[in-house]
């Protein structure tokens, strides 16, 4: 019988801890509620949960063209990487990524690209490794390189979301 007083009391104790945490608030009210209007050209800063299970790419861009808009996506990942393993100033330069692209009729012939004012990205998704912003240790660099890399992008005319 004591025995099952225990189990019991145990149980009312964890069921009794998860509803608090539950209760608990732990959503961020995001910086950007809204855009003027909606960026042609996105670079996605990240790892590989922005390209496994067939990638975040491809269920944007289902969504823009659904919506019958014009989206261009770069990804720009590393498997396991955190933001601090990214140089995200270097991916904005206007003689990086996508800088140019290779037809796809089979000639394999070069297309240089010109972007107004050299902004290559309208929008910058950057998403850190799973344990960043929760883990001891990693937290720090989560917090060092959002704020360098929010920083990095330029602005006005670009949006970041992270």
């Amino acid at each position: 019988m004591k025995k099952i007083a225990v189990l019991t009391s145990a149980l009312i104790s964890a069921c009794l801890a998860t509803s608090v945490c539950a209760a608990e608030n732990y959503s961020v009210n995001p910086l950007v509620k809204g855009l003027e209007k909606s960026p042609e050209r996105v670079l996605l800063v990240g790892n590989s949960f922005m390209y496994y299970n067939c990638g975040v790419t491809g269920y944007i861009s289902g969504l823009a063209k659904d919506k019958n808009k014009k989206l261009t996506l770069t990804m720009a990942t590393i498997g396991g990487a955190g933001l601090d393993w990214h140089d995200v100033k270097s991916y904005l330069r206007p003689n990086g990524l996508r800088s140019y692209s290779t037809t796809d009729d089979g000639s394999n012939k070069l297309i240089f690209h010109k972007y107004p004012g050299g902004k290559v990205f309208e929008a910058v998704i950057l998403q850190d490794n799973s344990q960043g912003p929760v883990h001891a240790e990693l937290k720090k660099f989560f917090e060092k390189y959002g704020a360098i890399h929010s920083k990095d992008i330029p602005l006005p005319g670009l949006s970041l979301f992270s």
